[in-house]
């Protein structure tokens, strides 16, 4: 019996070990952020594509960086998608944040938030220039 429970802890132990963290390249943030959490064939994947935009691997940086948004306010407030180095005026960032409701929801839309450690992985990115990394 005590070889169960030391196995059960080993497995609770390893169920509950946190996420290690998002290195904050393009690479990273697409495998680990946008593929589990935004490229369902509904949302940003090949198939929905919502907003126009797919956040696959390998399309992700050429449709977020320093490319117009979609949503008409974000485009007359001066936003773009992503705006490499200036995370306060890419619209990506403050989607995930829900910074003001006039651009719509926080995304991903009706799932749960990224983690804060998500996030900072993508402002990280994002203010350090937005790189094809």
């Amino acid at each position: 019996m005590d070889a169960l429970k030391a196995a059960l802890l080993l497995v609770v132990a390893a169920c509950a070990a946190p996420e290690p963290p998002v290195p904050p390249q393009l690479s990273a943030i697409e495998e680990r952020i946008f593929v589990p959490n935004c490229t369902f064939s509904s949302c940003h994947g090949e198939g929905g594509a919502g907003g126009s935009l797919t956040l696959t691997p390998g399309q992700a940086f050429a449709q977020l960086v320093s490319h117009a948004c979609n949503d008409a306010q974000a485009r007359a407030d001066g936003l773009l998608r992503v705006a490499p180095g200036d995370p306060a005026h890419s619209f990506l960032f403050l989607k995930l944040h829900a910074i003001d409701l006039k651009y719509g929801g926080r995304m991903p839309q009706d799932a749960p938030p990224l983690s804060d450690a998500q996030i900072a992985s993508i402002e990280q990115w994002i203010a350090e220039g937005a790189q094809d990394n």
